[in-house]
């Protein structure tokens, strides 16, 4: 059997298309207040978004990808840059799942302080 690149690339399209969708539940699930009133036109937006911020920071598993959204609506989409981030997304020997054991281990912290 021999796939055909066309055929690759609508299986590409199809999957990542799932994962979108997949997303949108997830946040709408995680912070239903907060996307109350997002349509779903908004939510494709916001989770597209999301999804290109984590592939720029070398972040492609899902639930590395889902862990991105929390963050960005508990702290903005600016919070790559913050002080509290900033160094271990500029670490570049580190893959992606290792960055964000240490932003989840952060933020455990955080909520421990708090």
């Amino acid at each position: 059997m021999i796939i055909r690149a066309e055929q690759m690339k609508a299986f590409e399209e199809r999957a990542a298309k799932q994962r979108d969708s997949e997303l949108i539940r997830y946040a709408r699930g995680r912070f239903p207040d907060y996307f109350a009133a997002h349509s779903p036109d908004e939510m494709a937006e916001f989770c597209s978004a999301v999804r290109k911020m984590a592939t720029k920071l070398l972040i492609t598993e899902e639930s590395d990808v889902a862990t991105v959204l929390d963050l960005t609506v508990m702290y903005g989409p600016e919070f790559p840059a913050d002080p509290w981030t900033s160094d271990v997304f500029a670490v570049a020997d580190w893959s992606g799942p290792e960055k964000m054991d240490v932003i989840r281990s952060r933020v455990r912290r955080q909520l421990a302080d708090f």
